[in-house]
């Protein structure tokens, strides 16, 4: 038969303290649920940082006078971001602007476009170039060129007629604004006459007529 060994602590008249369980510390799920929601903030801000691409243009490094004659050197390179709908210049069309001058006072750090400036050529003393912003029926047709000759004419309820405020105003410069058939036009007016276009213009009073350019206009 077989028997059985079985082995004890010595008599002592005392029983042994029982081993003191295991305690498991466990993180409240309120310190998760902060985890959690603080590294999706952070994920959400990477994403959207790296979802923004960054492109170089072209930016005023000093200040600019109305008719100071743009160089090299007055232009730096900053990046930003390509989501802003502003008409910006990427930084290697700096050719585009050289040479060209400001029709209205700049500060440095101005994002520049071809739309700040004009040939030079054609701001000589008592000359004045004005900027409109115009949509479609402020202008006379999509097809305007730099070098035409238009009427600035006021379109308002006072002036039904279309009075004429600048006579065979030459365009210097056209550009795209927007996707909505809008276009920045620069025309050259005379000086004392180019604040009552802007200020015109500013009401949305000014409508472009154009006009033919003559013989003797045409070969001078």
């Amino acid at each position: 038969m077989a028997t059985t060994t079985t082995t004890t602590e010595p008599a002592t008249g005392r029983l042994a303290p029982p081993t003191p369980a295991t305690r498991r510390v466990r993180i409240p799920q309120l310190a998760v649920g902060l985890l959690l929601t603080a590294g999706t903030a952070l994920g959400f801000m990477l994403w959207n940082a790296a979802s923004i691409q960054r492109t170089p243009v072209l930016a005023l490094a000093d200040d600019v006078t109305r008719g100071y004659v743009l160089e090299l050197e007055d232009l730096r390179i900053v990046h930003v971001g390509t989501d802003d709908p502003l008409a910006m210049t990427p930084a290697d069309q700096a050719a585009t602007l050289v040479g060209r001058a400001a029709v209205v006072d700049l500060p440095a750090g101005t994002l520049v476009t071809t739309g700040q400036f004009a040939v030079a050529s054609t701001l000589v003393p008592g000359a004045g170039v004005v900027g409109l912003a115009l949509g479609p029926g402020q202008y006379p047709t999509p097809q305007l060129r730099i070098g035409d000759l238009v009427n600035v004419v006021v379109a308002s309820e006072e002036s039904p007629d279309g009075r004429v405020l600048v006579e065979a105003a030459e365009v210097v410069w056209i550009e795209p604004v927007g996707t909505q058939g809008q276009r920045f036009i620069s025309v050259l007016t005379g000086e004392a006459l180019a604040g009552q276009v802007a200020a015109t213009a500013a009401r949305g009073e000014v409508r472009l007529v154009l006009v033919a350019r003559d013989q003797e206009q045409g070969t001078s």
